[in-house]
C-alpha cells in the first residue's frame, strides 16, 4: 500500500522544481483544521489574504502556471464566502457616512466647527475617506493575480466582496425611500426637527455620494485587477520579475 504524502497536484508540481526541502505542504494534514482546504485558508478573511498572498508566491517561482483546475469547488466557495464577509463588514463606513451626515446637521455640531470648517468637513466625509481607502487596499491584492489558480482565487474572492456590497447598497436604497418617514418619528423635539430639516437639505448631494462609495466599493477591485492584467501581460512577466 502507497504511504499517503498529503501532497496535492500543486505540491507535486513544486517539489519537483526543488523547492521541497525549503518548503513543505500538509505534512501533518490531519492536523490541520477541516476549514483550510488545500492552502486556502478559510478561517477568516485575513487568512485567506495570507495563504493567497503565499500561493502567488510559489506560482511566480514556478516555471508555469498552476492548473487553475486545482481551485476546486470546494475552495471556490471558501473564496465566495470570505469576500462576502469582507463585503459585508466593508459595508459598514457607508452606512455610518449616512449617520455622520445626520449628526453633523445638528446645530450644535455645526456651531462647533463654524470656525474651522475644514476640519468639519473632514470629520463628517472620513467614513467615505475610510470606506475609498479600504476599497483601494482590497483592490490592491490584485497584485497576488500572478497565474491562473491565483487568478481565478482572486476573481471568486471580489465576486464573493461585490454580491454582498451591492446586497448592503440595495437595502440603503430601500432606507431612503422611508427615511422621511423613520426621521418624521423620531423629531418629538426643535432641535432634532432642526436637524431633519437640515439633513434634508443636503438628501440629494448625500445620496449620490452614497450611491458613488457603493459602486466604487464594488467595482474598483475588478478595475485594478484588470488594469494590471493588461499592463502586466504574460508576455511582459519576464520584465516585471526582474524590475
Amino acid at each position: 500500500m502507497s504511504k499517503d504524502t498529503g501532497l496535492d497536484a500543486r505540491d507535486i508540481e513544486w517539489n519537483n522544481k526543488g523547492y521541497g526541502k525549503d518548503i513543505e505542504f500538509y505534512k501533518n494534514k490531519d492536523r490541520n483544521n477541516q476549514s483550510s482546504q488545500n492552502g486556502i485558508n478559510c478561517n477568516s478573511v485575513m487568512g485567506f489574504i495570507s495563504s493567497l498572498q503565499e500561493i502567488s508566491v510559489q506560482e511566480n517561482l514556478l516555471d508555469g502556471d498552476i492548473d487553475k483546475n486545482l481551485f476546486t469547488l470546494q475552495k471556490t466557495v471558501c473564496a465566495i464566502k470570505n469576500g462576502m464577509s469582507l463585503g459585508f463588514s466593508s459595508s459598514i463606513t457607508i452606512i455610518l457616512h449616512i449617520i455622520f451626515c445626520y449628526l453633523f446637521s445638528f446645530e450644535y455640531a455645526i456651531n462647533l466647527f463654524k470656525e474651522n470648517e475644514a476640519i468639519g468637513l473632514f470629520i463628517k466625509y472620513l467614513p467615505a475617506i475610510v470606506t475609498i481607502a479600504i476599497t483601494i487596499y482590497i483592490s490592491n491584492l490584485s497584485k497576488f493575480a500572478v497565474g491562473d489558480y491565483t487568478s481565478r482565487a482572486l476573481k471568486t474572492f471580489f465576486i464573493g466582496k461585490m454580491t454582498s456590497t451591492v446586497v448592503v447598497g440595495f437595502v440603503i436604497f430601500i432606507s431612503f425611500i422611508y427615511l422621511e418617514y423613520f426621521l418624521n418619528k423620531i423629531s418629538f423635539n426643535s432641535t432634532m426637527l432642526y436637524a431633519k430639516n437640515t439633513f434634508y437639505s443636503d438628501i440629494h448631494t448625500i445620496y449620490y455620494i452614497t450611491i458613488i462609495l457603493i459602486l466604487i466599493s464594488s467595482f474598483l477591485p475588478f478595475l485594478f485587477y484588470g488594469f494590471r492584467k493588461l499592463l502586466f501581460s504574460s508576455s511582459q512577466k519576464s520584465k516585471y520579475d526582474e524590475y
